[in-house]
């Protein structure tokens, strides 16, 4: 059993207290501490002071770091990640191979970004906005290092709350970037037990200039609203020091795709390869004349797929043990309630599943599904393509997909999805889960949510 120190500042810190991390068929992995608040506001003031020294750096000094810390990703831990999430050996794999590709994607081009509304002409300056404090309440093998990043190139300090069924990865990042050089008190990975510090995080919320939260929609307006009765919470708009990401999940866009079975070998790993959850696509749009032709090209392409051992290297599609499964199959039986067909996967946690024709109001539309399952939507236009993405991330907190892949082969096609479409980011031909050589997730939104534009300086 591996026993986990939290960062503080660059400080290794343990504690009497211990939060147990268990495997998805409840053996023990790890120990991490149940830190008081003390700990917690050492953090605070540790990152105070961090302030001057990140203001000294440069936005190429910064990227030094973030590329030397890439350098020092190993394996350790992979085997832990994979048992605690239900993931195989290799989904964690590829998901160390992403957090390297955002750590050399923050270092050439984050500070130039390639987005629809982002500008710097003449003499504008973004400054930093402050301590910025991360809750990823899922798991946070890659939801951390996006927000991470996002927040220290900006020079932000910034103090994560790492998940407690898997902070493994949080803290790994952290003792990287510092033994690449990142100032004492940049950043901070802590652990506490919630349900019996439930007021923790909001307390920490409330002393933060800004606040980044993943998770589920119920837990971030819970965090965002603590201060209001509960049922107000859907008729209040996100506080202005909060960032929210909720249920954005990723989708899909296929319209007069370059190569139909490339497209859809894509589409499948995106599915049922992802290494996070919130990568998953949950659906993809599909020009109506090529829905059948994609509907039995998908189905045969993944049923070759193996499922098996996770810790087997020729395994592709891990276990998906939701902590709530009744809700996962009530969420699966609704969809199906809406005239939508399953054509394939009878376990529905371990085997892929396709549902057709999605319905705009179904859950598996609206909500995150753990389980390796994909909608299609056939669409006899692209606009009714990007209506259909619109309309189901408008009950998020954030209003926003996670990300959207497009698989075309034209130019014209791509530039209207990216116009019109509510998502952090857009991109071409490429599977929600491929990094290298892409955008993070959030494309630039952290950027500009978490500097303050300052002019004539």
């Amino acid at each position: 059993m591996i026993d986990l120190e939290c960062i503080v500042g660059g400080y290794r810190v343990s504690s009497e207290n211990k939060i147990r991390i268990k495997d998805i068929y409840g053996n023990i992995l790890a120990e991490s501490p149940d830190l008081d608040f003390d700990k917690l506001s050492q953090a605070r003031r540790l990152a105070k002071k961090s302030k001057r020294e990140l203001d000294k750096l440069t936005y190429s000094e910064i990227g030094d770091i973030f590329r030397a810390a890439s350098k020092l990703y190993d394996d350790s831990f992979y085997k832990e990640m994979a048992l605690a999430r239900g993931n195989t050996i290799r989904q964690v794999i590829q998901t160390g191979e992403n957090v390297k590709a955002m750590l050399k994607y923050f270092d050439k081009s984050v500070i130039i970004p390639q987005t629809k509304d982002f500008s710097a002409k003449g003499n504008v300056f973004y400054d930093p906005v402050g301590t910025v404090f991360i809750i990823p309440s899922s798991t946070s093998q890659e939801v951390a290092p996006w927000s991470i990043l996002s927040s220290l190139i900006a020079g932000n300090p910034t103090i994560v709350k790492a998940d407690s069924k898997e902070p493994f990865s949080a803290i790994k990042l952290a003792n990287n970037l510092y033994s690449a050089g990142l100032p004492e008190g940049a950043l901070s990975v802590l652990t506490w037990n919630t349900s019996k510090k439930p007021d923790y995080g909001s307390r920490m919320i409330d002393s933060s200039r800004k606040s980044v939260l993943f998770g589920s929609d119920e837990i971030i307006k819970k965090l965002a609203y603590h201060k209001i009765n509960p049922e107000f919470y859907d008729h209040l708009p996100m506080p202005a020091n909060i960032i929210a990401f909720g249920t954005g999940r990723s989708r899909s866009i296929l319209f007069e795709p370059d190569n139909l079975e490339k497209s859809i070998e894509k589409i499948a790993h995106s599915v049922t390869y992802a290494p996070q959850e919130c990568l998953k696509t949950q659906y993809v749009a599909v020009e109506k004349s090529l829905v059948e032709e994609f509907i039995d090209k998908y189905i045969k392409y993944v049923s070759t797929l193996k499922t098996g051992d996770l810790l087997d290297l020729e395994t592709d599609v891990g276990k998906t043990i939701p902590q709530n499964k009744n809700a996962t199959k009530e969420a699966i039986e609704s969809t199906e309630n809406f005239m939508v067909k399953r054509l394939m996967g009878d376990d529905i946690y371990s085997e892929p599943s396709l549902f057709y024709p999605l319905h705009e109001k179904a859950p598996m539309a609206l909500e995150e599904i753990p389980a390796p399952c994909l909608g299609v939507v056939p669409a006899n236009t692209l606009e009714d393509a990007i209506d259909f993405l619109n309309k189901s991330v408008r009950h998020a907190p954030s209003r926003q997909a996670l990300r959207v892949s497009v698989y075309t082969g034209d130019d014209e096609i791509y530039k209207q999805v990216r116009r019109d479409s509510n998502s952090f980011s857009v991109i071409r031909n490429r599977s929600s889960i491929e990094m290298t050589g892409t955008e993070p997730h959030q494309g630039v939104y952290l950027w500009n949510a978490l500097t303050q534009l300052k002019s004539g300086k």
